[in-house]
């Protein structure tokens, strides 16, 4: 079931500073790396059952279970020894190549503060028979780098980002740059090239542009799965760098200035540029995306390419502003949309027929403003909607799907019976859903049809 509201918990195999991982009974399968920064170092934590971990940056604190089958165990190869409060403290064993510590179970649930203290000596027999002591130093940390590839695949850390390179055939590279903090968890990235002759894209070849050509033999599904749980991921914190290199045969029968970073929209089935950067030098197209699906790189062949859209103010025939709220119809027609503004993002949803217009009693008739067609068209059409009361609260969380026949009083309703990372792949963006209340919601207007499931 799509829900307009989302809540998800993860746990991961890296724990990120300053943040706490709560849920009744975490059962850790395998271990988990914890990493602080004073002093730097990283802990394991072996397979184990507690409450709750909360990571600092100079300790942790782990809420143990009650009744526990299995002790936690603590392990750092930075040879730290760790001072134990909460419980009585178990002590450090120290060894040559770590040090750890085990916490017992407990009766109850107790929260226990691990907090790395001094290096440990190792004591060996000198060669004389007698006893030395060994200081031994933390090994050096690695520098912390992003990890960089050229195979199409590579693990982004949250602190460090990541990069890798697919390299095609062709000797062409398609690319991207994941920044740092731009995840919430260690995350693998994909770049799979898709022939752009395969049967299973004919669709999308078919609705490139007119004039326009996928330059290189590939168009590139682009995807990413959190890193231990595989759940998939979409979208992502921080705007992630694509590029796209290009041969000269590639490019001799287009315009190289058109040169542009798409990617295909499943909701408006149709190929949708980026802003791109083009390195004529480098022969490298770049471009920014915060979100995932599939990518190629296009341009118009000499003297095809469209001509620049010419900026419309957006204001109706008497020069007024529209502001988001506002209804707005043009002069030719009696269609009445209702504007909403996020941002620099513009929708309109059409008000299908009198009676819904009335059952909204803050909407007013003398309020409709009449503007250019240039205008309307400014706006991207919305049909995606939920159910709420007349308070505001969502009555119905999932999101449908209205559309209507021209010239129709009454239209259908779909559920859209898809994931939320099939809903941001296909395009579809959260912020273009309405809020409709129970009169419009009725099948006396629109009547429950098929589930849309892609």
């Amino acid at each position: 079931m799509l829900k307009y509201f989302l809540i998800v918990l993860l746990i991961v195999s890296i724990v990120i500073p300053g943040v706490s991982l709560a849920a009744q009974d975490v059962v850790l399968t395998d271990k988990v790396n914890v990493t602080l920064t004073d002093p730097a170092m990283t802990m394991v934590i072996h397979g184990a059952k507690f409450d709750q971990i909360v990571v600092n940056t100079n300790n942790i604190v782990i809420t143990i279970s009650a009744n526990a089958a299995d002790q936690i165990t603590i392990t750092t190869t930075d040879r730290y020894r760790f001072t134990v409060s909460g419980i009585t403290d178990p002590g450090t064993e120290c060894n040559a190549g770590d040090s750890r510590v085990v916490l017992p179970t407990q009766n109850s649930a107790v929260a226990v503060t691990i907090t790395p203290s001094t290096v440990c000596t190792v004591t060996s027999s000198s060669g004389g028979g007698g006893v030395s002591t060994l200081n031994l130093s933390p090994a050096p940390a690695a520098p912390m780098t992003a990890p960089i590839t050229t195979t199409g695949t590579v693990t982004a850390t949250t602190m460090q980002g990541g990069e890798t390179t697919y390299i095609s055939e062709e000797g062409t590279k398609a690319a991207v740059n994941i920044p740092s903090e731009a995840l919430s968890a260690n995350t693998t990235f994909s770049i799979s090239p898709i022939v752009k002759t395969s049967p299973s894209v004919s669709s999308l070849v078919s609705a490139i542009p007119s004039g326009s050509q996928i330059i290189g033999a590939n168009l590139y599904e682009y995807s990413a799965t959190l890193y231990t749980v595989g759940t998939i991921v979409t979208t992502f914190s921080k705007d992630l760098t694509l590029s796209f290199t290009y041969s000269d045969s590639q490019v001799k029968a287009v315009d190289i200035s058109t040169l542009k970073v798409h990617y295909y929209s499943e909701s408006e089935k149709k190929w949708i540029a980026l802003p791109s950067t083009v390195d004529a030098g480098l022969k490298k197209v770049t471009a920014t995306t915060s979100h995932f699906t599939r990518f190629a790189l296009l341009a118009y062949a000499e003297g095809t390419a469209p001509k620049p859209e010419v900026a419309v103010s957006l204001v109706d025939i008497s020069g007024k502003a529209i502001v988001d709220g506002d209804l707005i119809k043009t002069a030719q027609s009696f269609d009445i949309y209702i504007v909403k503004l996020i941002g620099s993002k513009k929708f309109k949803r059409l008000i299908l027929n009198p009676d819904i217009f009335n059952s909204y009693r803050h909407l007013k008739w003398e309020n409709v403003k009449t503007v250019s067609q240039a205008v309307q068209d400014a706006y991207t059409l919305s049909e995606l909607v939920i159910e709420v009361n007349e308070d505001g609260s969502v009555f119905d969380p999932k999101v449908y799907r209205v559309s209507s026949a021209l010239n129709s009083d009454v239209g259908i309703k779909q559920w859209l019976n898809i994931t939320a990372a099939q809903f941001a792949a296909s395009g579809r963006d959260w912020d273009a859903i309405y809020k409709i209340n129970h009169t419009e919601a009725s099948k006396n207007f629109y009547p429950q049809g098929t589930p849309i499931t892609s």
